[in-house]
């Protein structure tokens, strides 16, 4: 496995707060990381989802449609 540099962690966090309801798995795939690496950079940026169907995020994608 091959180290993630410094500027891919900041790519991540700024694609994560551009649009909050994209899927993680989505990033991770546009990167070329895994969903669980885009997961730890979002915690450790102190950027935090609600979880489950109920969650705000999810009632964003739901009225966007």
């Amino acid at each position: 496995m091959k180290p993630i540099s410094a500027k891919v962690r900041e790519m991540v966090v700024a694609t994560i707060l551009a649009d909050p309801t994209r899927p993680y798995h989505d990033i991770a795939k546009q990167y070329g990381i895994s969903s669980w690496s885009v997961c730890k950079f979002a915690v450790a940026a102190g950027v935090r989802r609600s979880r489950g169907a109920g969650s705000p995020s999810w009632r964003l994608k739901e009225a966007a449609r």
